[in-house]
């Protein structure tokens, strides 16, 4: 990697009152006109938080994510624990990719470690991905600004 990479650890607890503990999700967006910038999607009716620094992340995710007092349930639905740093130099390997419609979501693990991602990097385009997928070429210079890719 180029520059630190960035996952959000969370608890979630679903409408049922079931809890998923030690999320994790990669919040790293590169755009070719925004730059690049922090963002944790939002769930459950919630807007996306977006940030430029890793603690102003966790303090509005903690923030949006606060229980209202007109919620017929009155637990917290969301609960961020930390932000994991993956410095520059750290090997990750690719173990997912996902074409939306206007982005490109590069999902990585730590190698010999499965295929559970730990971070990931979104590579968004302004306009929605062409079916003969020719921005390829450019979306790969943006992702080549934040990591290093090894031929096998």
């Amino acid at each position: 990697m180029k520059t630190a990479l960035y996952s959000l650890l969370y608890n979630e607890r679903g409408k049922l009152g079931k809890t998923r503990e030690g999320l994790r999700e990669g919040v790293l967006v590169a755009t070719p006109s925004q730059g690049a910038f922090l963002q944790f999607d939002g769930r459950q009716g919630r807007e996306s938080v977006v940030a430029d620094d890793p603690q102003a992340l966790v303090s509005a995710v903690n923030v949006a994510y606060e229980a209202d007092s007109l919620d017929i349930r009155p637990y917290r639905k969301l609960e961020p624990l930390a932000v994991n740093r993956f410095d520059p130099g750290v090997e990750l390997v690719v173990s997912g990719v996902r074409v939306d419609r206007d982005q490109v979501k590069i999902e990585f693990a730590q190698p010999g470690g499965g295929k559970d991602p730990i971070t990931s990097i979104r590579a968004r385009w302004p306009l929605p991905l062409t079916n003969a997928f020719t921005e390829r070429a450019l979306l790969e210079n943006l992702l080549r600004q934040f990591i290093e890719i090894k031929q096998p």
